[in-house]
């Protein structure tokens, strides 16, 4: 079953814009990792590969440092985690620098009323002889603390509004139009590598004022990707088609 899903995945990717989006700017690095991790699975067919194999490892390092594993053991485990670790964090990297190309020239389309978005990709260390000594250095804290703390599964991405954090510079307003602008530049990417997402709206009406909403609806008319947008409110000057759902219910509206 597990296979099965991630073969729909691949076959039907979805990017989902919901009212609790702006986390991806304002909240833990776990989202924004989640946030690389499905561009790059959809962008790059040898991301997914290469961190089922640092995932593997890392599981098997912690097991050996929880049981007071001989530091060869850990040696013979680190040196192919290693070469794992600086592989995703090279694709990483990429993506990331893929993703401010895409954003800016979004920025200059949508015209949103936002500050300069800049991004960053923010590892552990970047190659594998890096990592080697990292974990090395660390190895008895990791031991005292009972996992590796040190690795790509602690990566984060870094979000700056001119010469500060996005976050807590922006109001949770401009963080939410940011968090669109991003989850936009991820369907553009992944569109560009023959991939093609289907884009789910969360009531952008009661998220977005009149300017920024009317530009959106703009945007996604000239795109090819298929958009599903939820409202409470009818969406006017659309040439979109309207259903109605009412308690499981779904009408076309004429």
């Amino acid at each position: 079953p597990i296979a099965k899903m991630s073969e729909f995945a691949r076959l039907m990717p979805v990017v989902l814009v919901d009212p609790e989006n702006h986390a991806l700017v304002e909240g833990a690095p776990a989202v924004r990792r989640s946030y690389l991790d499905w561009g790059l699975f959809h962008v790059e067919q040898s991301y997914l590969v290469g961190w089922k194999r640092y995932s593997r490892l890392l599981r098997q390092r912690n097991a050996a440092i929880r049981g007071h594993a001989d530091p060869a053991l850990l040696q013979a485990l680190e040196q192919p985690m290693a070469e794992a670790a600086a592989a995703v964090e090279t694709l990483r990297n990429r993506y990331v620098a893929s993703l401010q190309a895409a954003l800016e020239a979004l920025a200059s389309e949508l015209e949103f009323h936002v500050e300069l978005i800049e991004l960053a990709y923010r590892p552990s260390a970047h190659t594998a002889e890096e990592y080697l000594q990292k974990w090395a250095e660390t190895r008895e804290r990791d031991r005292e603390q009972g996992f590796t703390r040190d690795g790509p599964h602690r990566g984060d991405l870094s979000i700056r509004a001119g010469d500060r954090m996005a976050a807590p510079r922006l109001s949770r307003g401009q963080m939410k139009l940011v968090a669109l602008m991003l989850k936009l530049a991820q369907m553009v990417l992944a569109r560009s590598a023959e991939c093609e997402p289907v884009l789910l709206l969360d009531d952008p009406v009661s998220e977005l004022d009149s300017y920024h909403l009317e530009r959106l609806l703009a945007w996604l008319r000239a795109q090819p990707n298929q958009a599903w947008i939820t409202a409470v409110e009818r969406i006017r000057h659309t040439e979109a088609g309207l259903f109605h759902v009412e308690q499981g219910q779904i009408d076309a509206v004429v």
